[in-house]
């Protein structure tokens, strides 16, 4: 059975666009990934 590949980048931006924070998760097969992110350092509102 063939795999599927990807390089994957997670990007969290506010609600005007402004980039947060970005997470570079590098090549990643397909199937469910889990990604924990503390987000104490983000001011409140929408992302």
């Amino acid at each position: 059975m063939m795999r599927f590949v990807s390089d994957v980048t997670i990007t969290v931006t506010d609600i005007s666009g402004k980039v947060v924070a970005e997470f570079a998760e590098g090549t990643q097969t397909e199937g469910v990934h889990q990604l924990d992110v503390n987000s104490g350092s983000f001011a409140e509102g929408v992302y």
